[in-house]
């Protein structure tokens, strides 16, 4: 049920991650969708690699150096840690 939840993060990580790239960026730009799959995968095994995590959170960054977009996204990827960190809880 813990694996469920998380998926469900997850996925709503990378919607809201579509919502927002909507009006930052060139959706048309090559590598945009895979660079998003790869950092949310990248946020489900973070324990295990932090570098790997720092190396597509850059990535998935450079997507938005031509707007102000990429605050809202970075909120939104904090917004999901928290909501992990929250469900791990030991009350949970």
């Amino acid at each position: 049920m813990m694996r469920d939840s998380i998926l469900d993060n997850l996925s709503n990580l990378s919607v809201r991650l579509q919502e927002l790239e909507s009006g930052c960026v060139n959706m048309n730009e090559l590598g945009l969708g895979s660079a998003r799959l790869s950092l949310v995968n990248a946020l489900e095994g973070f324990r295990s690699s932090r570098y790997r995590l720092g190396q597509k959170l850059s990535a998935y960054k450079a997507f938005f150096k031509a707007s102000q977009g990429w605050m809202a996204a970075a909120k939104a990827i904090a917004d999901r840690d928290r909501m992990r960190r929250a469900n791990h809880s030991p009350s949970h």
